[in-house]
């Protein structure tokens, strides 16, 4: 085989050894720059069944804690919203702290790397569209959110 041959192939392994490289890493990068939105039916369904299952409900009981715990799910999802905005408020401020302290070529690119994460956020989902959960909700104002241990330990991070 001549040299030349040997060198394009040397090449193209490089080039396939490259892109199963990038498929392998490019899902860690990107999981961590996503809020992942409450699963607010899914937990309400989960944590309804493990009352059920641990405790003998009545028919009222179970509308009972059914009631209640779609209520805390809507306040967990109200609650991580405000959350997210206040995270975004927080970062804005930090932004507009470290711009005037930017040589004015920074500034530029500080500018226009802040509108390109702003249009990769638009295109995702946003901390409002955690309330779109809430449409499989249904909601039960009278009832006050459930409140103690059960309920509490139910509550994982999305």
């Amino acid at each position: 085989m001549n040299s030349r041959l040997k060198a394009i192939l040397g090449l193209v392994l490089l080039f396939a050894v490259g892109i199963a490289t990038g498929i392998a890493i490019a899902p860690h990068f990107q999981k961590h720059d996503k809020v992942k939105p409450f699963p607010a039916a899914e937990w309400i369904d989960t944590t309804v069944a493990d009352y059920h299952s641990r405790l003998s409900l009545t028919g009222a009981e179970e509308k009972e804690v059914q009631k209640a715990v779609t209520s805390a799910a809507q306040e967990i999802v109200r609650v991580r919203s405000e959350t997210q905005q206040k995270i975004q408020e927080v970062l804005k401020s930090m932004n507009s702290v470290i711009l005037p302290k930017l040589s004015s070529q920074n500034q530029e690119a500080l500018r226009r790397w802040l509108e390109e994460k702003r249009a990769v956020m638009g295109s995702r989902a946003t901390p409002c569209s955690q309330s779109r959960s809430l449409a499989v909700i249904r909601p039960h104002s009278t009832t006050a959110p459930a409140t103690g241990a059960a309920t509490a330990s139910r509550m994982r991070p999305a």
